[in-house]
């Protein structure tokens, strides 16, 4: 049984943002299409303001789109120049004007077009019934890997859980000398230092060169117990990503223990995420498709209030007390900076337009690739359906 391949070039991999936004002529804000590769959204903007000589905050922009795909998407430039721009893998199309920016409230999702290789001539054969199965019983909305960027191994613990249970040096620690493997030698020299040195933070501060570790150190020699007030002082990127994977983990249990009790005696498989393997519907009743249409699940905080008849009451308090908290407890307490959504996220997502086409992969002698396109809401994970297209292929 053949193992599929993705991404093995760019072009394998494509996103196209959709908008119903519509450019005139008139309007303070210039609009433009945006095409990519081989660089994150935020790099590609970076570099338009450089030739362009602007300010990055008169840049707008609605979702960030993958580093290692071909990419079209969109953006607006207050009073930005009515040109276009040819950086080879950055090309720039001047669309008109628009009375806003152009943001996230703009998107009516993305369309994708993904290559699936190295599949064998009796996988192909099944392509049909492996595509056509996901519309209909759709495909769970788990946060995917990308939400646990601050989770480098199984064995590391979650920062913000540190934080609920008041346990701000350690959540620090972790935070401050997790290894990464996109650590380069200086974040290793830094972080070897930090170990071996904690709780010296006048000699820390001395070795360490200027970062934003460093200003952490500076705070706690003069505040050597005040890890509250260091863990308050974290860049609010960083403080937002802790508090979000711990969240985002928590209610991708809750979806998981609802599929599983939901589906008795339907068909199931798994698919593999970062922190374990979770259950996809493969077959639905039409009953069924109408409950996962319908279903929204709430993200767990303490700011969550639930009757005892809420449908996912018993689910949420149950996973909640294997992680030895209450939904009361799910907060970090006195934090200013630091605190979980409250809201809810809709429990399935279901592709719309989806089509495929099957072809003998040259990059992989004798074996088929597919070429699937699909469209997604915003908001979801294509490399969720991605998953489940590979683990069904795979076990077919």
């Amino acid at each position: 049984m053949s193992k599929s391949k993705i991404k093995q070039i760019p072009e394998d991999f494509s996103v196209e943002e959709l908008t119903e936004t519509v450019p005139s002529n008139h309007g303070d804000f210039s609009f433009y299409l945006l095409k990519k590769k081989g660089s994150t959204t935020p790099d590609a903007l970076l570099r338009i303001q450089k030739a362009w000589k602007l300010d990055s905050r008169h840049m707008s922009f609605g979702g960030l789109k993958d580093k290692h795909a071909s990419t079209t998407q969109f953006f607006s430039i207050k009073n930005g120049p009515q040109k276009n721009l040819d950086l080879s893998d950055i090309v720039v199309k001047y669309l008109g004007a628009i009375s806003s920016p152009y943001d996230a409230s703009h998107l009516a999702g993305n369309r994708f077009g993904i290559i699936i290789r190295n599949i064998n001539s009796d996988q192909a054969k099944k392509t049909d019934n492996i595509v056509q199965s996901l519309p209909g019983n759709g495909v769970p909305n788990y946060f995917d890997d990308q939400r646990f960027g601050s989770i480098p191994s199984l064995k590391t613990e979650f920062i913000a859980k540190k934080m609920v249970l008041g346990d701000f040096e350690q959540a620090l620690k972790i935070a401050l000398t997790s290894p990464y493997t996109h650590d380069n030698k200086m974040a290793k020299k830094e972080k070897a230092i930090l170990i071996q040195k904690w709780g010296d933070w006048v000699g820390i501060k001395n070795l360490l060169p200027r970062g934003h570790s460093r200003t952490l150190v500076e705070y706690l020699s003069f505040n050597p117990h005040d890890f509250k007030g260091a863990a308050e002082r974290l860049r609010p990127e960083l403080g937002g990503m802790y508090v979000t994977a711990y969240q985002s983990h928590l209610w991708n249990n809750i979806l998981a223990e609802w599929i599983n009790l939901n589906f008795i005696g339907q068909e199931l498989y798994l698919i593999k995420l970062k922190l374990g393997f979770y259950p996809v519907v493969r077959s639905a009743s039409l009953s069924n498709i109408k409950i996962m249409e319908e279903a929204f699940i709430p993200l767990p905080s303490s700011r969550l209030k639930m009757q005892e008849n809420d449908p996912f009451f018993n689910i949420i308090n149950g996973v909640m007390s294997r992680e030895g908290l209450t939904l009361d407890e799910m907060k970090i307490s006195g934090s200013r900076n630091l605190f979980f959504s409250k809201g809810e996220r809709k429990a399935f997502y279901f592709p719309k337009n989806i089509g495929y086409e099957v072809f003998d992969d040259q990059l992989n002698r004798g074996k088929k690739a597919v070429r699937i396109g699909f469209e997604l809401p915003k908001g979801a994970y294509a490399t969720l359906l991605i998953k489940c297209l590979q683990t069904l292929f795979w076990n077919n």
